[in-house]
């Protein structure tokens, strides 16, 4: 619990204690020098837990007395332990009521995604089902107006063959009466033969326009709207899926755990920055070598900090390595 009471500045008790906006403590003295450093950077940061702010935070001295190491084990500093491990617990209760309630929606989330499954698997099957039936029922409508067109053809066909075996039966006997020597014969039957023979069947009109090519225009528009169908409803389910998130981060009411626990970066996060304040959020902290930097570059404050001189120094073996 001593390191409460330390700066890791100076690595000494804390003097003038002072607490920046993420929550942790420095001596007054320390945080200034280390800030005015970043002076020309614009974005001053923590140096315990590294968290950037813009502008530079107001200091104001917390005005607490240094605490002897006798002083840290009396009754008031225990009971600010005590109140402090209240708290950490309070906090420990919170995060596993929210684990539990975390694992529970997700046990939630798998059984629905497993409905959902089941439900699609038994929808789908039902369609492939309709669309059999609907198959059957086009394949019986082709064989049954098939049925109906031979029936009437092969009507066509008995009455015509049999038309055609008369007319040839007659055709033979008119032969038969032309050939004959016998003239009271052929005087008998000519009245008879001179009866021009009517026709039986009618005359057969073929329609050259009807095919079955109008069944499979159709059976082909019938898959093209199913899938353009298809095609728009999951496009529309893709889109209200995406766009619905199932996790959203908000920040907490304190700010001294919020570094504490890393999350996956949401779409918001890996937009490009465009604002100064954005780009701040990447900022790095340089340092440079001066064995290796160029030689007009005077190096300052622990090698952060350069401004170009023009100064006699001895080129090292590493300037361009």
């Amino acid at each position: 619990m001593a390191n409460s009471y330390m700066c890791c500045l100076c690595a000494d008790e804390l003097r003038d204690p002072v607490t920046i906006p993420c929550g942790d403590e420095f001596c007054l003295e320390c945080i200034k020098i280390y800030w005015d450093q970043l002076d020309h950077q614009g974005v001053y940061s923590c140096p315990e837990c590294r968290a950037t702010f813009t502008p530079r935070p107001v200091l104001r001295c917390l005005n607490v007395p240094t605490v002897s190491s006798r002083e840290r084990h009396s009754p008031s500093t225990a009971k600010v332990l005590v109140v402090t491990q209240s708290e950490v617990q309070h906090v420990i209760q919170e995060r596993m009521k929210e684990l539990q309630d975390l694992r529970h929606h997700v046990d939630v989330l798998k059984g629905s995604a497993h409905r959902a499954q089941e439900a699609s698997d038994k929808i789908f099957s039902e369609m492939l089902h309709s669309v059999e039936r609907w198959h059957a029922e086009i394949c019986q409508l082709i064989q049954a107006n098939l049925q109906v067109a031979m029936a009437q053809a092969d009507s066509y066909l008995v009455r015509l063959e049999q038309e055609i075996m008369e007319l040839q039966q007659r055709d033979a006997e008119l032969r038969h009466v032309l050939d004959t020597e016998d003239s009271i014969y052929f005087l008998q039957t000519f009245p008879l033969m001179c009866i021009a023979p009517e026709p039986m069947v009618p005359k057969v009109l073929i329609n050259q326009e009807f095919s079955f090519n109008d069944v499979t225009k159709t059976v082909t528009d019938m898959k093209e709207y199913l899938d353009d169908i298809c095609k728009k409803q999951l496009d529309n389910l893709s889109k209200k899926v995406s766009d619905m998130p199932v996790y959203t981060l908000n920040p907490r009411a304190g700010a001294r755990f919020k570094d504490s626990v890393s999350f996956t970066p949401l779409k918001a996060d890996l937009q490009e920055p465009k604002s100064r304040a954005d780009f701040l959020r990447y900022t790095v902290r340089l340092t440079f070598d001066p064995n290796t930097a160029y030689k007009e570059l005077l190096l300052s404050n622990g090698s952060r900090r350069v401004v170009r001189k023009r100064l006699i120094i001895q080129n090292a073996l590493t300037a361009f390595a």
